[in-house]
């Protein structure tokens, strides 16, 4: 048994399959599906990824962390079906049987117990007789997996049909999902596109920061920067949210929130390059989403957990288990809610997919290389810019650049009175270069270095 081989092999694919299905919900059905004479629609199962192995007629399943399951009743069976196979590799998911919907969570607690109620729905041949399943389109390789299994107890292909019309996806997903409340259906067509569809997921969350707009954005909020509370009372930061508001809106929202800027001793980054300005987290918002995940190409998904109090605004704490959203859209402001354990719990997410249950990652802290401040008064009013460059020292953990350059710019009199500008990279020739540009096109005559 390969643990490493196979383990390697189950991210593969399972990274793959990630990356291929596009996310939608049900009105998306309409008009995104499209452009294949057939379509394969299956069951979304709520379990975990496995890889069924079979060496020398014996079986044993394996994740992507090289978990390994021998003497689950799955096993046992498939012992039986395949006694006489030396080589096969099954891409399937694991999951809980039930008169109602169960979750991935479920199946953890089922896996420690052995629980007979664990089936594997298979979904693709991955290798036989050491050779890679031959690429075929999706319905032919679905009928195709169907001779494997039969009718056999624990083992079984995903359910499903094939369709040509819309009309019947529609009708296959109100079945499944709207009555039935199973996660969701995966439509495959024959020309090879792939959908997961979904219903909307719904949140609470707390803004934790804000990020200014550029260009003809300037002057309105681009993104709130949201948070879940962990049980230790702790932000774990998730998602940028930008969706959802009108101009007038983002004009209020920057103002408003511009009054509750509180001091942070880390940087994050809009997708516009500003950095965020951290605010005090006194408001709840309710949004939705089409998909959660927690893993993406380079594995399970961590991010910056903070810490908050009044007097120090946020600190860093530690790179901690989260999750992205897929177009997170601004429903409303709860009023009715608060920034707390219960309100804008971290556990709201656990339905859905589980997190990384391992230690968070401690980071090395930021080391200041390069700090200019220069002043200027005009009319009675001083005016400050500050150019900084850090080198991270968390480029090791693949969430941060080596070097960040930061710059301030701030005037009394501008309508706008606080500019910032962040810039990333990984060699410290390539930031310093940006450091001392930028400081001679923003240092001109009547400025006076101060630091």
């Amino acid at each position: 048994m390969d643990t490493i081989k196979y383990a390697n092999q189950a991210l593969q694919f399972k990274q793959q399959i990630s990356n291929r299905l596009l996310s939608l919900d049900r009105d998306g059905i309409q008009k995104r599906i499209y452009g294949s004479d057939e379509y394969l629609i299956t069951i979304k199962y709520d379990g975990h990824f496995y890889l069924l192995v079979i060496e020398n007629g014996k079986s044993f399943l394996i994740n992507k962390k090289g978990r390994t399951e021998t003497e689950l009743e799955v096993n046992k069976v498939a012992n039986k079906i395949f006694k006489d196979k030396k080589h096969l590799v099954i891409a399937g998911e694991l999951y809980l049987k039930g008169d109602k919907r169960t979750h991935a969570y479920d199946l953890t607690k089922a896996l420690t117990s052995k629980s007979k109620d664990i089936q594997f729905a298979a979904f693709n041949l991955v290798e036989e007789d050491n050779k890679l399943a031959p690429n075929k389109n999706p319905i032919d390789a679905y009928n195709d997996l169907k001779k494997y299994f039969g009718k056999t107890e624990y083992l079984h292909v995903v359910d499903g049909k094939i369709v040509k019309e819309i009309a019947d996806i529609k009708n296959f997903y109100d079945n499944t999902v709207t009555e039935n409340g199973l996660e969701g259906i995966v439509v495959k067509g024959k020309n090879g596109s792939s959908f997961k569809v979904k219903p909307k997921f719904t949140f609470d969350a707390a803004i934790i920061g804000i990020a200014e707009g550029d260009g003809l954005w300037e002057g309105m909020l681009r993104d709130f920067l949201l948070a879940f509370m962990k049980e230790d009372g702790s932000f774990q930061v998730f998602a940028h949210l930008s969706h959802g508001f009108s101009e007038e809106q983002r004009k209020k929202l920057l103002v408003e929130y511009r009054k509750k800027v509180v001091p942070s001793n880390f940087i994050e980054v809009a997708g516009n390059k500003v950095a965020f300005q951290m605010v005090k987290p006194d408001t709840v918002i309710e949004f939705t989403c089409l998909d959660v995940i927690n893993e993406d190409t380079r594995g399970s998904i961590k991010k910056i957990n903070l810490e908050y109090d009044e007097k120090n605004g946020y600190t860093f704490k530690e790179m901690g288990a989260s999750v992205s959203t897929i177009i997170p859209n601004f429903s409303r402001f709860r009023d009715d809610k608060s920034v707390n354990i219960d309100d804008v719990r971290m556990s709201q997410i656990l339905k859905f997919v589980e997190l990384e249950n391992e230690e968070s990652i401690p980071l090395e802290k930021s080391q200041l290389l390069k700090r200019s401040v220069y002043t200027k008064e005009s009319k009675g009013k001083i005016m400050i810019r500050k150019f900084l460059v850090f080198k991270t020292n968390k480029e090791a953990s693949e969430e941060y650049p080596a070097y960040v350059y930061h710059y301030t710019d701030f005037s009394a009199g501008r309508k706008d009175p606080l500019k910032t500008d962040v810039k990333v990279g990984n060699s410290e020739e390539f930031i310093m270069n940006i450091y001392e540009e930028s400081k001679l096109t923003n240092v001109k005559k009547g400025w006076e270095e101060v630091l």
